[in-house]
């Protein structure tokens, strides 16, 4: 089974407990990032790969997450111009 996180957001809207630019995707609650309790979630449902579509974080997220998550292989796909959710969604099927 395959599954998507849309995380391509600019982060405007966004700032972190230190006032720094940031994501969502990368913010820690309970010491996990947001983006594993979607990730730990598709561990529970024995998901074999995920796609994650990026942007401006894209390489913090990366980083923080790399190519294989407790088992799930992880493949990036970047959303070059944030034009909403639906176009993010049609990136990730487009892989």
């Amino acid at each position: 089974m395959t599954g998507i996180i849309l995380a391509a957001g600019d982060g405007v809207r966004f700032n972190d407990s230190a006032g720094l630019k940031s994501c969502k995707a990368l913010n820690k609650i309970n010491n996990y990032y947001l983006i594993e309790f979607a990730l730990n979630n598709f561990v529970k449902l024995n998901v074999t790969e995920v796609y994650i579509v990026v942007g401006r974080f894209g390489d913090l997220i990366k980083e923080a997450i790399s190519d294989n998550y407790k088992g799930i292989k992880i493949f990036y796909v970047e959303q070059p111009l944030r034009k909403g959710l639906i176009n993010a969604l049609d990136i990730a099927l487009s892989h």
